[in-house]
């Protein structure tokens, strides 16, 4: 493998990564976020 192969891979990777941990983010907050945003002093969920 050449250098500027290992480095086109490395970047597209690198973007790959970034794209994946965007996604999950956005699909966080499209959920709501998460128990991390819920104040300690509420109530808690009702079951379901």
């Amino acid at each position: 493998m050449s250098q500027r192969q290992l480095l086109q891979t490395r970047i597209a990777r690198g973007a790959a990564d970034a794209a994946r941990y965007a996604d999950a983010a956005a699909l966080l907050q499209a959920l709501g976020g998460g128990w991390w945003n819920e104040p300690p002093d509420s109530p808690a969920a009702p079951a379901r």
